[in-house]
Formats: C-alpha cells, sequence, structure tokens
C-alpha cells in the first residue's frame, strides 16, 4: 500500500488504508474457495470503460495491480484459480482513487427561470458520477470554474472555461450533448488533476 500511495500521489487516510486491508483480505477469502468467473455482474466491462475513461491514474492502478501479481506468488496462484479477483482489486483501489479527485466546478446559468436552472442541475447530477460542485456567478468568489452551462455567452474573464450552451434548450438541444460535454470535462479533470 505504502507503494500506491507514493505513485499515485494519494494521501490515504488511516481508515482508508483500514478498508483497503479489510476488503483485500476479504476478497482473498473468497478467491481461496470459489474458481473461474464472477458471474454477478460484468466486471470485465466495467473495467474496461473504466481503463478507457479513467485516465492516468487506471494506468497507474492497473500497473499496480499487475506489479502486485507478478510479485506476490500467493495472490499470483488466487487470480490463476479466480480470475475476477484482479477485477475486485481494479474496483476497490477506483473507488479509493475517486474519493481523492477534487469536484467538478460547475457555473450552472438560466435567464429563464430558476425552475430552468434546477432542471439544469438535476441533468447535470444524473449525467455522471464525478463529484460536483455547482455554482452561481456569486458564489464562485473570483473563482475560475471547470465548466459554464449557460444560456447566455460567458463573461470575458471566462473566456478560455468550457463552455455548454443550452440557448436551444427547447428545440434542438438534446441531453446526450450534455452528457458528452462532461464526460470530455471529467476526462480532463482525471488526467491533469
Amino acid at each position: 500500500m505504502t507503494k500506491f500511495q507514493e505513485k499515485s500521489r494519494l494521501s490515504l487516510e488511516q481508515y482508508e488504508i483500514t478498508y483497503l486491508n479489510y476488503n483485500l483480505s476479504l476478497f482473498n477469502k473468497e478467491a481461496a474457495i470459489f474458481t473461474g468467473r464472477a458471474k454477478t455482474f460484468n466486471l470485465e466491462e466495467m473495467i474496461d470503460r473504466y481503463n478507457t475513461n479513467g485516465g492516468n491514474i487506471s494506468k497507474l492502478i492497473q500497473k499496480f495491480i499487475n506489479d502486485l501479481c507478478n510479485d506476490n506468488g500467493e495472490i499470483k496462484k488466487l487470480i490463476q484459480k479466480f480470475p475476477s479477483l484482479h477485477d475486485y482489486y481494479t474496483i476497490l483501489l477506483r473507488v479509493i482513487a475517486a474519493k481523492h479527485h477534487p469536484p467538478m466546478k460547475l457555473l450552472v446559468q438560466s435567464s429563464i427561470s430558476s425552475l430552468h436552472r434546477q432542471a439544469l442541475i438535476t441533468q447535470i447530477i444524473n449525467s455522471t458520477s464525478f463529484p460536483i460542485v455547482i455554482y452561481t456567478s456569486e458564489q464562485l468568489n473570483g473563482r475560475i470554474p471547470d465548466g459554464i452551462i449557460s444560456n447566455w455567452i460567458p463573461e470575458e474573464k471566462f473566456r478560455d472555461v468550457p463552455f455548454f450552451s443550452t440557448s436551444l434548450f427547447y428545440t434542438e438541444w438534446h441531453k446526450g450533448e450534455l452528457d458528452l460535454f462532461l464526460k470530455r470535462l471529467e476526462t480532463e479533470l482525471r488526467n491533469y488533476k
């Protein structure tokens, strides 16, 4: 775990280390009992999706787990017998690493109504599992948001901030475009923060 903390530059709290150790030992006990692949849910698909969109931290987790499996004979035997153990390790480390990402800061504005703004916020929250903090212009207090979702043009000081226009909200604008915008922001934040 010390290696993982150093390489990921994550500073894990004691309760996270305890949680991690408990779950790793639980996974290892299950792997000692079961053989074959877990069929409860498609772990491989979930891991592939994460590895595709997870940025640098997913590469680090993948390398760390591969090194762990290759360096530890006992774990290597367990994974040969129960291959899903590798996926369990990946998911567990991903959950812990995700808690250490700073939330995405979004400025959400609407000149139509507060109800329209609230509908946008609901769609935003339902579009991503990445932690998000929603701001108004006043709440930013001079900070720069990671993205702006609005039905009017942003202020000049925000010209370099990714912007999603909802001015076509009642005609051609659809949720898929918002999802794509948020996914791109999330990928950018995972890779650079």
